[in-house]
């Protein structure tokens, strides 16, 4: 039997890793939310009989702008944050050691039946 020695990443950067994507993944849904609520708001207030130009004067600094920058800079930042915690952990946690052992195949031999004749 062979034995293989193999290194293996600490989990702990795996986990800031996928943690990392899973934030950013939160963000960009919370990005796409805000979006629609935007449109929501924007076509209520067309449809009650504003005007377009004068709702968008009003509600793009304070709905629009920072429904786009909140998600933005709050989970991508820390989604990025833990990503680069994940790599950087790779480079500088040891590394665990693994013995993956390896069984030799059995030869088979294939079986010849007489049939008497």
């Amino acid at each position: 039997m062979n034995n293989v020695t193999k290194m293996k990443k600490p989990k702990v950067a795996m986990a800031l890793k996928i943690g990392g994507i899973v934030v950013g993944l939160f963000g960009l849904a919370s990005l796409i939310n805000n979006i629609m609520i935007f449109t929501t708001t924007l076509n209520q207030a067309v449809e009650q009989g504003y005007p377009k130009e004068m709702v968008m004067q009003a509600i793009v600094p304070s709905q629009l702008l920072p429904g786009i920058f909140e998600p933005i800079a709050l989970y991508g930042g820390l989604g990025l944050l833990m990503f680069a915690a994940g790599v950087v952990a790779c480079k500088f946690l040891p590394q665990e050691e693994v013995v993956v052992e390896e069984e030799e195949e059995e030869v088979v031999e294939p079986v010849v039946v007489d049939p008497g004749f």
